[in-house]
């Protein structure tokens, strides 16, 4: 495994991410029927159900696992890249088994054996490099972190279930506008025929029209995705987080080409400092060190 190897997973997972996003303009395309309303109790309550809407295919949930499976794997790779080429003796066959890029929401697993021997083979720094990535760094937000949501979908779709593509409702727009009048969600995903949302109106009111209009996403159902968001938004974040792990750690890749650092450093649009030792590529300047990622609260340093 190498540096080069690595990022042509990533091309391969970047792909599949497109095809993915093309797929979902297409769905986001189709022209949904405006909900339909029963009226109840004299006009002040507003019941809405679609009667239609496009199936999205079980290919889709298919797909879709088989791009976060190559993101996940990516950043193994990345580690056992690291980790053979900082080690010239070879590694043994548990030490091989061992290596990972592990991902956690809490910093006490971090500190677990197995997590300390998937990146024991690594450098110093390497380590400390991956530590700085981890969702737990980000406190009560750990789990809504996209290397956290990667490694949960990446983990349910090898060992539980299939992703399901669904339609949701969110976010209903109501016009005109009735300050006292309450807006109540009956369902998040969409099904044809199923009541998503209830309107109850003050009495005064009970004659008014009122439109309604709904975003509709295409979203994940699945519980490692904490809230509901579009499902190309979940992907593009960890595609942009698993880009910022290969630009952090690729300076340790100590066989690595130019071209390849170059490439791997290229994937973040951010300002870094070309190593002290670029003619023997880099390698006493982790990237971490050039400059640190995200938003990571000073007392989680």
């Amino acid at each position: 495994m190498s540096l080069e190897e690595v990022l042509l997973r990533l091309r391969w997972a970047e792909e599949q991410l497109m095809t993915l996003e093309s797929d979902f303009a297409v769905l986001r395309s189709a022209d949904l029927s405006p909900p339909s309303v029963e009226v109840k109790e004299g006009g002040k309550v507003r019941e809405y159900s679609v009667a239609d809407m496009p199936e999205i295919s079980s290919d889709l949930g298919l797909r879709l696992g088989d791009c976060i499976h190559n993101f996940r794997a990516t950043l193994d790779n990345l580690a056992f890249t690291i980790a053979s080429e900082n080690n010239p003796g070879g590694l043994s066959s548990a030490e091989r088994r061992a290596v990972s890029f592990p991902i956690t929401d809490q910093r006490a697993a971090f500190r677990q054996a197995s997590t300390r021997d998937a990146i024991a083979k690594m450098p110093r720094r390497a380590q400390a490099c991956i530590q700085r990535l981890q969702p737990f760094k980000y406190g009560t937000e750990a789990q809504t972190h996209p290397l956290f949501i990667l490694r949960q979908l990446s983990n349910l779709d090898k060992h539980r279930s299939i992703p399901v593509v669904r339609w949701t409702a969110r976010h209903p727009l109501v016009s005109p506008e009735i300050p006292s009048a309450r807006v109540t969600p009956l369902a998040e995903e969409l099904v044809p025929n199923t009541k998503f949302l209830r309107i109850t109106l003050p009495r005064e009111y009970a004659d008014v029209k009122i439109e309604v209009s709904s975003w509709i996403l295409v979203t994940i159902r699945s519980r490692a995705v904490p809230e509901v968001m579009e499902a190309e938004d979940w992907l593009d974040e960890i595609e942009d987080w698993v880009k910022r792990a290969i630009s952090d750690l690729a300076v340790f890749c100590r066989d690595a080409s130019p071209d390849a650092l170059m490439d791997a450093w290229d994937l973040v649009d951010r300002p870094y400092r070309i190593p002290a030792h670029w003619t023997t590529l880099g390698r006493s300047t982790p990237a971490c060190e050039r400059r640190s990622f995200g938003p990571v609260p000073p007392d989680a340093e």
